[in-house]
């Protein structure tokens, strides 16, 4: 039976992302997904995570419209946080083997699987 070090559910962007950091710190990772990636919650979310990696995009805006979505029950020093990072995070993903593609529209801008855009 495989052994792992690390064991990631689900095979969307997150779960991709966290299996790469694992993977550069060294330890040995595996994923485990219901559906193929190019499937998972990432496509059926909208199509992906949204970033403020436009110029004319800021994080801020990103941020209140987070808040606002969640009837402003969410978290607002965490949406900061994510809304804020977001943009290095696509960026640097950008540079991954993980499969995705970024399109920019009206300002805002969208990172999802690859396979999504089709």
């Amino acid at each position: 039976m495989p052994q792992h070090d690390v064991l990631i559910i689900g095979a969307g962007l997150a779960g991709q992302r966290a299996a790469l950091a694992a993977a550069q710190g060294g330890v040995s990772v595996a994923i485990i997904s219901k559906v193929h990636p190019v499937r998972s919650h990432s496509v059926a979310a909208a199509g992906g995570i949204n970033a403020a990696i436009s110029v004319s995009d800021d994080w801020r805006s990103h941020a209140y419209d987070t808040v606002k979505g969640s009837d402003f029950l969410g978290d607002q020093d965490a949406i900061e946080v994510m809304c804020r990072e977001a943009p290095g995070e696509v960026t640097a993903t950008s540079s991954t083997s993980v499969s995705h593609s970024i399109a920019t529209t009206q300002g805002s801008s969208t990172c999802a699987p690859s396979a999504a855009r089709r």
